[in-house]
This record gives C-alpha cells, sequence and structure tokens, in this order.
C-alpha cells in the first residue's frame, strides 16, 4: 500500500501540467501528450510485469520498476526548456514503466497471500493508489510555487520514491506454495472457475474480448477528462483551490471505487457489479453537461470512483475467469484493455478538445461506451450460463 501509495503520482499530470508548461515555455498540446504517453507505458509495465513476475520473482520486477521510476524522476529534474520533449521518455516513458512493473506485482502478491479475501485485499491495495491524489495532489501544487519549481519537485519526489523502496521494498515477497486454496464452497458461490488457464488459452477464450471490451468502455471517460479535471473546473467559473481540490476528491473518488467494489465482490456478483456502475458512468457523465461549483466536483466523484471500480474489477475478474496459477501472466493480458484505452481515450480527448476544454462530444463519447460497456456484460453473463 505504502508503494501504491507513492506512484499513483502518475494521475497528476493536471497538477503538474500548467507549471511545466510555463516553466519551459512548451505548448498546451505538447504538454498534454505526456499523459497520453505515460499511462500506455504504465499499462505496458503491468503487462511485462506479469510475464516477469511468473519467471523472475516478484523481487526482481519490484527492483527493476523502482529504479526505472526513481531515475526517471530524477532525469526528469533535468530536463532543459531546450529540448522539454524529454519528458516523454524520462516521466511519461521511465516513471510510467516502473509504475506498471510496481503495480503488477502488489495486486499480484496480496491477491496470492489473501486468496479468500482476495476482493477486500485487492481494494485496499488499489485504494492507497488513488488516495496518491489526495496526499500529493496539495503537497506538489504547493513545491511547484516555491523556490524548488519544476526542478525541485521532481528530485523531492526522486528521493521520496527511493526511500519508500528501502523502507516497504524489502518485504513484498511470494507465499509459500500451497499457502491458500479456495473453498467448494466459496468457488461455488463467486463461480470461480475450476479450470488454470495458460496466457496462451486465455487469448483463444472469447470471454477475454468481452472483458477487454468492458474495460475499455469503463475506464473511457475518466481517462479523457482526467488531464482536463483542473483546467474544465476553472472553465467553469471555479477558483484555482476549488479546482485543485476537484483533483483530490477525484482521488477521493478512485479510491472508494478501489476500495469499495472489491469489497462488495467477495459478497456479490462481478457482473451486476459492473452494471451498476456502468449506470453511474453514464448519470455522472450527463449532468456534467450541466454542472458546476459542487456539482461538477461530485460528478468528477463519481467518474474517478468508476474508474477504481473498473481497476478493482479486471483483478478481480481475471481469477474468477481464468483460475489463480497464472494470476499475474493473466492480470497482464487483461491490461492490455486499459492500454487500448490509454492510447486511444487521451488522443481521443485531444481530438475533441483542442483547446484543452471537453467539448459536447468529449462527454458524449463516454456515454455512449458506458451502453457499449453494458451489452458486454450482459453477454458474458449469457456466456458463463452456457458453459455451467
Amino acid at each position: 500500500m505504502c508503494m501504491m501509495l507513492m506512484l499513483g503520482i502518475i494521475y497528476l499530470w493536471s497538477i503538474f501540467r500548467e507549471p511545466v508548461v510555463q516553466y519551459f515555455s512548451w505548448t498546451q498540446k505538447g504538454a498534454s501528450s505526456v499523459f497520453s504517453i505515460m499511462l500506455p507505458m504504465n499499462v505496458f509495465g503491468i503487462i511485462a510485469g506479469g510475464f516477469l513476475n511468473d519467471k523472475k520473482g516478484m523481487r526482481f520486477v519490484l527492483t527493476l520498476g523502482a529504479l526505472l521510476a526513481v531515475c526517471g524522476m530524477l532525469l526528469t529534474s533535468f530536463v532543459t526548456a531546450s529540448a522539454p520533449w524529454a519528458i516523454y521518455v524520462t516521466y511519461a516513458g521511465m516513471v510510467g514503466l516502473g509504475a506498471g512493473l510496481i503495480n503488477n506485482t502488489c495486486l499480484s502478491c496480496v491477491q496470492k497471500w489473501w486468496f479468500d479475501r482476495k476482493g477486500l485485499a485487492v481494494g485496499l491495495t488499489n485504494c492507497a493508489y488513488a488516495l496518491s491524489s489526495v496526499v500529493f495532489a496539495p503537497l506538489i501544487n504547493w513545491m511547484l510555487k516555491t523556490e524548488l519549481s519544476v526542478p525541485g519537485t521532481f528530485r523531492v519526489l526522486a528521493a521520496l520514491l527511493l526511500l519508500l523502496f528501502l523502507a516497504a521494498g524489502r518485504n513484498i515477497c511470494q507465499p509459500p506454495e500451497g499457502w491458500i486454496q479456495p473453498t467448494a464452497a466459496t468457488a461455488a458461490k463467486k463461480n470461480v472457475t475450476g479450470r488454470q488457464y495458460r496466457p496462451d488459452e486465455v487469448i483463444r477464450s472469447p470471454k477475454y474480448y468481452l472483458l477487454v471490451c468492458c474495460i475499455v468502455c469503463l475506464t473511457s471517460g475518466y481517462l479523457m477528462l482526467n488531464p482536463m479535471f483542473k483546467s474544465y473546473a476553472i472553465a467553469k467559473g471555479l477558483t484555482e483551490t476549488m479546482a485543485v481540490s476537484c483533483v483530490m476528491i477525484s482521488g477521493i473518488g478512485s479510491a472508494s471505487g478501489r476500495l469499495l467494489v472489491a469489497w462488495i465482490t467477495d459478497r456479490l456478483s462481478s457482473l451486476k457489479i459492473m452494471l451498476a456502475i456502468y449506470a453511474l458512468l453514464f448519470v455522472c457523465m450527463g449532468l456534467l453537461f450541466v454542472a458546476g461549483g459542487w456539482g461538477y466536483a461530485a460528478c468528477i466523484a463519481g467518474i474517478s470512483f468508476c474508474y477504481g471500480a473498473s481497476s478493482s474489477l479486471t483483478s478481480i475478474m481475471n481469477v474468477e475467469s481464468f483460475g489463480s496459477k497464472y494470476l499475474s501472466s493473466n492480470y497482464g493480458l487483461m491490461a492490455v484493455a486499459v492500454l487500448i484505452s490509454g492510447i486511444v481515450s487521451p488522443s481521443l480527448s485531444t481530438l475533441l478538445s483542442p483547446d484543452g476544454i471537453p467539448s459536447t462530444a468529449t462527454l458524449a463519447v463516454p456515454m455512449a461506451m458506458a451502453l457499449a460497456g453494458a451489452l458486454c456484460t450482459l453477454a458474458i453473463t449469457a456466456v458463463n450460463r452456457r458453459d455451467r
């Protein structure tokens, strides 16, 4: 949880963006592209981390991820105004990739240690990832305005990440072989598959592609709006303080979704929960057309809640659908959905919002995708009935 708390800062680019633009005399389009590159790199790290965890072990992947993240932060502090594009390599590339490697390691670790309570375990771990916005948004916003400016802020973050890895990283490891297995009653209640799918079997399964579509549709709204949370709030007449508070509120919403939805999956069907999340996403995106003030903050919290829920549902439904033996590798395959969404959604957002402010289409597209995702969820339910 400590590692995930620190690495969640990759979702705070909306706080960094304006100071970076001013410090480097960079264009808005150039700065906005950082998030568009970082998210796919982060997901690629999750995918690669899955296969590396199964082959090299958690300690190797964790160390590699920490080195990339720390060095990426430190190198970003030395980027000059003559080459601001270097941030694409140091921050978006290295930090994004390193955070992805650690993300897979932490989520795989807790599910293997607490398989019989994997929903709560995943929820707590994912919750820490999202709470980073609450903890670090005001701190980073303050540091950027001090003498530290952009370079000093990145150096402080690099030092914090290094100290955290040295303190907490050594305790993350695999449980003993056969540590815990699901009981027959638990497996029946949750429709957990008795079959242990290898990665090559997963990609031949129709359910895998339906799940990928579900996740893409569920994450689109948040990923399209995330880089514009602060600027959209100011465009709606909110003060800068309130706008920064909305970024923090998005972290609380995401953390709540990761924790509450994961915890509920220990008791209710994941597919029914997913349908409810789509309904919430549709409503929040629709209300955002007219919402202002605290209403805007509530909509942002709801959209972030749905994104947080998608993170926990991805991890949990991976085990329920394909078993736990190849958990890390299969989770990497499931993360392909976020990779697709991470490439398409921010790019689509930039195309539909050229001035950095969401247009009507920017809000309408996620609403349509929420409806499409609900249909895919119903299709998975039909496949499950057929396979019984």
